[in-house]
C-alpha cells in the first residue's frame, strides 16, 4: 500500500478522485484496467492502458502542411514572409468549419476590444457563461469554457482518472487520446456501416459494467449521422446504474435541422453523471480563438475549474463568443445554407462513379470509395503520370486526397479513424461554388480509374 491519500467526491455515482501524491493510482482502486488481448464483445476491443500504447493525432485544417505536402504557393501575410494561411487560392474541406466565416458582428467585436489584450481576461469568463447560460436557459454554475472543447475532455478525463473508458468508433480521436494519456484503457465499440453506423443501445450498454467513462459524439464525427436523443437518454439511465460517467459531445449540433429535438444539454440538472460539450469554434467559424464549452453538474464545474491552467480562455475569444451568440440573423443563416448545401452535396457525392456516400445529418459527409475500374492513360494525365490503360482497383482515400490536394482542394483522409480502413474519406458542407467545384474535381479523378 502506498502512502497516497485521496478524496472523493461523488457526482451521482461517479467517483472524482483528487490525488495528493505523486502516484497516478493507488493500489487498492475498486476498478481495474482489462488485460489487453483479454475476451471482448466481437464488435469491441481494448486498447490502451500501458505507456507503451500511442494512438496516431491525425486531424483536417492543417493548411500549412498541406501547402508543404502538396507544393502549394502559399501567399504571404504580414511580417517576414509569414505563411498566409487564408489563401484564397485553397479550397479547404478538410475541416468542418461554418462556410459562411466569421460573423461580421463577431468581427467588429473583436475589434473593437483589441486594445483589451493589455490586460489579462477574465479567469471565470463569468460574462460568457452567463451569455451561454441565456442561450441555452441553463443555469451559470452548470457552465465552464474552456479553450476550445478539446481542453475540457482533457480535463474531464483528467477529473475522472477512468481506468476503462468505452468509445463507440469511428468517432473523433482526442478521446480516446485523453483516456490514455491518463493510464486508462479504451474499449473501442465499433458502429457497423451496413447499419448506417447507428448506434446500438442494448449492446453500448452491456459494455458499461466496469466502465468509468463513455464518450459519445453527437452528431457523430466523422460518419455525421445523430443518434436518437431518447437512446442516449436511455444510456445515461443505464450509466447511472453502473456509475459510469457519460461525456455527450454536441460540437456540431447547431448544424441540425432541429437542435432541440437533437441535444441532451436540458438534462444535465436532472442528471448526475451526464456531462455535454459544446464547441464554438465550428458553428461560428472562428477555430484561431480557440472556445467550447461544457454543461455539467455544478460540482464538476468546481472540479474542472481547479484543475484547469489560469486565464485559458482569451479575453478576444471570451468576446467573440458573446456576441456569436447575440448574432440571431447568422445562426438562421448557418442552418438554411447547411440544410441547402448538404443535400446538394450529398446527392451530388452519391451520384458518382465508385464512390458511396453516407447520408448526414452535420455540416459534413462520410463517403467511400467502392469497386475497381480502368484507368484511361488519356483523362489520368491530370493526376497521374500513367502510359497506358489499365484495370486496377479503386484508388484510396489517401490516393484521392494527394490528387485533389495538389490542385488546391483538401479533403479528409478519413483512413485514421479507428474503425474505418483506407477506403472512407470525409468532406465538410460549403458554399454552391465551392461544393460544385468540390464535385468537378472529384468527378475528373474518378474518370483517371475508370
Amino acid at each position: 500500500m502506498n502512502n497516497c491519500q485521496e478524496r472523493y467526491s461523488m457526482i451521482g455515482q461517479v467517483k472524482i478522485k483528487d490525488v495528493k501524491s505523486q502516484d497516478s493510482k493507488s493500489q487498492d482502486d475498486e476498478r481495474q484496467v482489462p488485460e489487453i488481448g483479454a475476451p471482448t464483445p466481437a464488435n469491441s476491443a481494448v486498447t490502451g492502458g500501458s505507456p507503451g500504447d500511442h494512438r496516431r493525432r491525425v486531424h483536417g485544417g492543417n493548411i500549412r502542411e498541406a501547402m508543404e505536402r502538396y507544393g502549394l504557393s502559399p501567399g504571404l501575410g504580414p511580417g517576414l514572409g509569414a505563411v498566409n494561411i487564408h489563401d484564397p487560392g485553397i479550397l479547404d474541406f478538410s475541416a468542418n468549419i461554418n462556410p459562411l466565416g466569421l460573423s461580421r458582428r463577431v468581427e467588429a467585436a473583436i475589434i473593437e476590444n483589441l486594445p483589451g489584450i493589455t490586460r489579462y481576461p477574465d479567469p471565470e469568463c463569468v460574462e460568457l457563461r452567463r451569455a451561454i447560460a441565456e442561450h441555452l436557459d441553463i443555469s451559470p454554475a452548470n457552465i465552464i469554457a474552456g479553450n476550445g472543447a478539446v481542453e475540457l475532455v482533457y480535463l474531464i478525463t483528467k477529473a475522472a482518472r477512468p481506468r476503462l473508458a468505452v468509445v463507440p468508433c469511428p468517432t473523433f480521436s482526442e478521446y480516446a487520446l485523453a483516456v490514455e494519456s491518463e493510464g486508462g484503457a479504451v474499449k473501442s465499440v465499433y458502429l457497423q456501416p451496413g447499419r448506417g453506423f447507428s448506434i446500438d443501445v442494448e449492446e453500448i450498454s452491456s459494455t458499461l459494467p466496469g466502465a468509468d467513462i463513455l464518450f459519445i459524439c453527437n452528431p457523430n464525427n466523422p460518419t455525421g449521422n445523430l443518434w436518437p436523443r431518447e437512446a442516449l437518454l436511455y444510456i445515461a439511465g443505464e450509466a447511472a446504474r453502473t456509475g459510469t460517467l457519460v461525456v455527450v459531445d454536441e460540437a456540431f449540433i447547431d448544424f441540425i435541422d432541429d437542435e432541440k429535438q437533437g441535444t441532451v444539454v436540458g438534462e444535465v440538472p436532472r442528471r448526475k453523471n451526464l456531462i455535454v460539450l459544446r464547441s464554438m469554434t465550428k458553428a461560428f467559424a472562428m477555430p484561431g480563438l480557440r472556445l467550447g464549452y461544457a454543461v455539467c453538474p455544478s460540482e464538476m464545474v468546481q472540479r474542472l475549474a481547479s484543475l484547469r491552467d489560469p486565464w485559458s480562455v482569451n479575453s478576444l475569444a471570451q468576446v467573440a463568443g458573446i456576441e456569436a451568440l447575440r448574432d440571431r440573423d447568422y445562426i438562421m443563416q448557418t442552418k438554411e445554407l447547411i440544410r441547402r448545401e448538404r443535400s446538394f452535396l450529398y446527392d451530388g457525392l452519391a451520384s458518382l462513379p465508385g464512390v458511396e456516400a453516407y447520408r448526414p445529418e452535420a455540416n459534413f459527409i462520410l463517403a467511400r470509395l467502392v469497386g475497381s475500374t480502368t484507368a484511361s492513360a488519356t483523362t489520368a494525365a491530370a493526376f497521374t503520370t500513367a502510359t497506358s490503360t489499365t484495370t486496377a482497383a479503386a484508388p484510396s482515400a489517401a490516393d484521392l486526397a494527394g490528387g485533389l490536394g495538389r490542385r488546391g482542394i483538401l479533403i479528409r483522409d478519413a483512413s485514421s479513424f479507428d474503425g474505418l480502413d483506407e477506403t472512407y474519406f470525409r468532406v465538410a458542407v460549403r458554399t454552391r461554388p465551392e461544393n460544385e467545384r468540390l464535385l468537378e474535381a472529384l468527378r475528373d479523378y474518378l474518370l483517371t480509374w475508370m
